[in-house]
């Protein structure tokens, strides 16, 4: 369950991202690259004209003896255009993104071929085999976010699967743990619901916990649930007893050849005990897993979370 930490803990604040267009990001950066510019140009022109006053200001009278040429209007003429060209430079609107060129008539020249837009139906169809099998340890994450991509029609289709699996198969274990691991894209629609959101939490402790009395030695399951337990608020019974649940997975995972995703556990743990303001043994759990995996994303995030909190 590589993506289990973020999916737990980030999955409302997920649905409130802005989903901005590649291609109006970087017209967007060039607007603003031009503006820049703009605003240097006239951070120049503002400090020739204080020069030019200054040099008008400290001219020194001159000498009847034998008097220079008295450039005094040529300075206010230039003093003049300069106020003029700084005060059209600050007015100046941001400038339009460059049009784009006519098509040359001469040549024989066809659009690139767009990219065709997501199909999540088509999709499902392809992961909805590895799921099931069990062949990919990966399908379940790429079916959830598939749904996390969806909107909220396409999300009760892929849930609703789920149930009708687990009807069918009732003492499947693997289905039990895809249809918890599902449930938990539901947060997205029940913002601001909270019972709705704690009944739901509920439903997702109780498959997870129903695959584990299926299969006890099921690892993913054990995996999944301590990081469940860490993410429930820390008055909770569930997250007081997520030590024992994390326990359990470090013992199992030392039994199995090491894999990336194990070091969620790590950062759940660091998590945990962070969340209770221990900050060294949280960063004692975080520098274990980095021991086994150096440049792990989460890991490091959640050691600079620790660092944070304790005031570093």
């Amino acid at each position: 369950m590589r993506t289990l930490i973020p999916l737990l803990a980030l999955c409302v604040l997920l649905a409130a991202c802005d989903r901005t267009d590649p291609a109006q990001q970087a017209r967007i950066a060039a607007l603003e690259t031009q503006a820049a510019e703009l605003r240097d140009e006239s951070t120049r022109q503002s400090a020739e004209l204080q020069r030019l006053r200054d040099e008008s200001a400290s001219r020194p009278a001159p000498d009847r003896a034998a008097a220079p040429a008295d450039h005094t209007d040529e300075l206010r003429q230039a003093i003049a255009r300069l106020e003029k060209r700084v005060a059209e430079l600050e007015a100046a609107p941001k400038p339009a993104p460059p049009a784009r060129p006519e098509p040359d008539s001469r040549t024989d020249q066809t659009e690139p071929a767009q990219p065709s837009p997501p199909n999540p139906e088509r999709e499902l169809e392809a992961v909805w085999p590895l799921v099931q099998s069990g062949a990919d340890a990966s399908a379940i994450d790429e079916l959830s976010g598939l749904a996390m991509r969806g909107d909220k029609s396409f999300r009760d289709t892929v849930i609703q699967r789920l149930r009708d699996w687990v009807k069918q198969e009732p003492e499947n274990a693997r289905a039990r743990l895809a249809l918890a691991v599902l449930l938990t894209t539901r947060f997205i629609d029940l913002r601001n619901e909270p019972m709705k959101q704690g009944a739901l939490a509920a439903e997702v402790k109780q498959e997870i916990e129903r695959a584990l009395e299926i299969d006890p030695g099921y690892y993913d399951a054990v995996h999944f649930l301590a990081i469940l337990k860490v993410n429930y608020p820390s008055f909770t019974p569930e997250f007081k007893g997520a030590k024992t649940d994390l326990d359990k997975a470090l013992e199992m995972q030392a039994q199995l050849p090491w894999e990336e995703r194990f070091c969620d556990v790590y950062a759940a743990y660091g998590m945990w005990y962070r969340v209770q303001k221990k900050y060294d043994d949280a960063l004692a759990r975080v520098n274990d897993g980095l021991q086994k995996s150096s440049q792990n994303a989460g890991l490091l995030a959640e050691k600079a979370n620790i660092e944070k909190a304790r005031g570093e």
